[in-house]
């Protein structure tokens, strides 16, 4: 199964949070491909794979969206593609 998993920031800053999103998208990883999608900060991880988690940095983006009726366009836009 593909899981997509959308986080404000990821790996390497610490808050329990994160650690939370990070030992979950872990167990996931072992039997489902599991990418996480975060904002791209300075001195965070850039694209690449971690313990079998799929790290994507995303630079986001003012999209001209109206939720909940656009959402299906975010999800395709962030999730799927």
């Amino acid at each position: 199964m593909r899981i997509c998993i959308t986080a404000e920031e990821f790996l390497p800053f610490p808050s329990g949070r994160l650690k939370r999103i990070y030992e979950i998208a872990k167990r996931l990883a072992k039997n489902n491909e599991v990418h996480i999608y975060c904002q791209r900060y300075g001195g965070a991880l850039r694209d690449g794979i971690v313990d079998g988690i799929h790290v994507h940095g995303v630079v986001f983006q003012q999209l001209p969206l109206h939720f909940p009726q656009d959402f299906h366009i975010f999800f395709h836009y962030f999730c799927l593609s």
